[in-house]
C-alpha cells in the first residue's frame, strides 16, 4: 500500500488551522463551535463538482485531561480506540504500521486504520473508514495526533483531516482540542429522532471523543492516587488486558473496577453488533419505525446459547433526570443486600458497586459512568464464585457474563435556555434456556426477549411522564448536595417498572 506523506503533511496542517479560534463561529444552539465553512473554503479550497447531496459535519470540543502531554499523546496514537472510546469506535483493526515513531516518543508514528464509528443507536448505520494516523511533536509540550482518510471512494461517508491537538499545562495536566471533520451523504434516509443528533454533528461529533477521553483519563487518575500500582499475572484474556492496561491493581476495588470496563465495552458493542458476527444464529428487527427492536440470538464461546434485545427510543425529558430515574429503579429491582460502592472519579456520580441478591449466591455488579456527553448504567448478575474470580484478577470468559444496561444522550436540541430531550438506548441480554425443541425453544427466546424490552420501554416511558419538574426549593437542594458530593435522587418510584429489569 502506498503512502503520499506529502498528503499526510497536508492533512496535518490543514487540522492545525482547524484548531483555531478564528475558523468557528458560536452557534445560537448552546453555544457549541460551528465551522465557518467560507473561511475554510477559501484556506482548503475542495472540488465543486461532488454530487450536491453530500454535506459535512464539523465539530470542536476541548478537554482537560489529568495526564501528561507525551504520555498522552502516546496512548492516543497507540492504544487500540475501541478501549479509549468504546462510545464512539466500534471497531478498529491496524492493517499496517508504516513507522513506530522515535526511540523515545511517538512523534513520526504513522499506521494504516480501518475502523466503524458508531452513534450508540442501532438505528444508526456505522460509518466505515480506512485512515492513515499520525503523531507529530510541533514544539516542546505541543503534539498533534492527525487521522487523515484513504478512502478513495467513499459509498456515503468520508473523514476529513480530524484529530486532536495536546498541550502542556504542567507536569500531569493537558489541554485537548478535538476536531471531527466529516462529509457525508445526506440523502441517507431519515432516521427518526436520531436524525437532528446526526446532523447537529453531535452524534459522531468531537464532543463525545473529548468528552470520554477526559472521563476515561479522570478515572485512572482517581485510582492511580488510591491505590498504589502493581500489574496482575496470569493469562492474558479479554477482562485480563484490560486490567493490565490499567496497572493499578493492588485491591478488590481495582478489579471490579476493571470488571466495569469491560461491561461498559460489552455494553457498546451490543449496541451496536459486527456484521462479521458468524456465530449469530437468529436476527430480527421488528416495531415501528420510531421503536425498532433489533433482537439477535448467539452462540457464545462458552458454548451457550444467549438472546439480545437493543433499543433506542426518545423522551421529551433531560438526560439528567433520566439518569437519577433509571439509575433508583435498576437499583429497586431486587433486594440488594450489603452492597459494597466504589468511587470511580471526582464526580460523585461516577461508581460501581458490588451488591448480593437477596439470599441467593448471585451478586450484583453495576457501574454507573457520567461525563458531559451522557451518562450509561451497566450491570450484570454473577454468582459468588465468579465474583471471587474478578476479585482475585482472574481470567473470565468474554461471553459467559450477560451485559444489560442503558446508555443516555442529549437528543440534540439544547441551547441555553432548554436542556432538550434525551435518546436512551436499552440493552438486555438473557440466557436461552428450557426443554423445548431447539428450534422452538430460539423462537420463543426471541419472543420473550421482543416483549421484555417492548414493556420496559412503554413503562420508562408512563413512569418519565408522570415525573413533574423539581420546585426551586428542591433544584436548591440539590445544588447543594452536589456541592457536598451527595447526590440526591427524586423520591418517586413506580412499582410497574420493577418486572422490566428482570431479565
Amino acid at each position: 500500500m502506498g503512502i503520499n506523506k506529502s498528503n499526510v503533511m497536508a492533512g496535518v496542517k490543514e487540522l492545525q488551522e482547524l484548531f483555531k479560534d478564528d475558523m468557528w463561529i458560536k452557534s445560537p444552539e448552546g453555544g457549541r463551535d460551528v465551522l465557518d465553512e467560507d473561511k475554510y473554503q477559501q484556506a482548503f479550497p475542495r472540488n465543486t463538482n461532488r454530487n450536491k447531496s453530500w454535506t459535512t459535519e464539523a465539530t470542536r470540543a476541548v478537554a482537560f485531561i489529568n495526564k501528561n502531554h507525551l504520555d498522552l499523546a502516546d496512548m492516543i496514537t497507540e492504544y487500540d480506540w475501541t478501549f479509549l472510546f468504546p462510545n464512539m469506535v466500534a471497531t478498529e483493526k491496524t492493517i499496517k504500521a508504516v513507522s513506530t515513531g522515535s526511540v523515545d516518543s511517538p512523534h513520526g508514528a504513522l499506521q494504516v486504520v480501518y475502523k466503524e464509528l458508531q452513534a450508540a443507536a442501532p438505528i444508526v448505520a456505522n460509518r466505515k473508514l480506512t485512515v492513515l494516523r499520525t503523531c507529530l511533536k510541533i514544539d516542546t509540550g505541543t503534539w498533534v495526533v492527525a487521522e487523515i482518510s484513504l478512502d478513495i471512494l467513499p459509498s456515503y461517508c468520508r473523514r476529513l483531516p480530524s484529530g486532536c491537538l495536546i498541550e502542556r499545562i504542567s507536569n500531569d495536566k493537558s489541554k485537548v482540542i478535538w476536531v471531527e471533520h466529516t462529509e457525508v451523504d445526506k440523502s441517507l434516509p431519515n432516521q427518526m429522532f436520531c436524525d437532528h443528533l446526526i446532523r447537529s454533528g453531535f452524534a459522531f461529533g468531537a464532543e463525545r471523543m473529548a468528552a470520554w477521553l477526559e472521563r476515561f483519563c479522570d478515572k485512572r487518575s482517581h485510582m492511580d492516587s488510591t491505590h498504589s500500582s502493581r500489574k496482575i499475572e496470569g493469562p492474558v484474556g479479554f477482562i485480563t488486558k484490560i486490567l493490565l492496561n490499567r496497572g493499578s491493581m493492588d485491591s478488590r476495588e481495582d478489579r471490579v473496577d476493571g470488571f466495569g470496563d469491560c461491561m461498559v465495552r460489552r455494553l457498546f458493542e451490543n449496541i451496536s453488533p459486527n456484521d462479521n458476527n458468524f456465530s449469530t444464529l437468529l436476527w430480527s428487527v421488528t416495531g415501528p419505525e420510531d421503536l425498532k427492536v433489533h433482537v439477535n440470538l448467539y452462540n457464545s464461546s462458552a458454548n451457550f446459547e444467549v438472546a439480545g434485545a437493543v433499543v433506542a427510543f426518545h423522551v421529551k425529558h433531560s438526560p439528567s433526570l433520566c439518569l437519577r430515574w433509571l439509575e433508583m429503579h435498576a437499583n429497586s429491582m431486587r433486594k440488594l443486600c450489603m452492597p459494597r460502592q466504589y468511587s470511580t472519579g471526582g464526580d460523585p456520580a461516577n461508581n460501581i458497586s458490588a451488591s448480593m441478591i437477596g439470599s441467593s449466591d448471585e451478586m450484583l455488579i453495576k457501574e454507573v459512568n457520567v461525563n458531559r456527553s451522557g451518562s450509561l448504567v451497566v450491570w450484570s448478575t454473577v454468582s459468588k464464585k465468579a465474583f471471587d474470580l474478578i476479585s482475585h484478577g482472574k481470567r473470565l470468559s468474554d461471553d459467559s457474563v450477560l451485559i444489560s444496561g442503558f446508555s443516555i444522550t442529549t437528543d440534540g436540541h439544547t441551547t441555553a435556555t432548554n436542556t432538550g430531550g434525551s435518546v436512551i438506548t436499552l440493552v438486555l441480554r438473557t440466557l436461552v434456556e428450557g426443554g423445548q425443541p431447539l428450534q422452538e425453544k430460539r423462537e420463543l427466546a426471541i419472543s420473550l426477549i421482543t416483549t421484555a424490552i417492548y414493556e420496559t420501554v412503554v413503562r420508562v416511558k408512563e413512569a418519565l411522564d408522570k415525573q413533574r419538574p423539581p420546585s426551586p426549593r428542591e433544584r436548591l437542594t440539590d445544588e447543594q448536595n452536589k456541592a457536598n458530593k451527595k447526590p440526591k435522587f427524586l423520591t418517586y418510584q413506580s412499582k410497574s417498572c420493577k418486572k422490566s429489569f428482570d431479565c
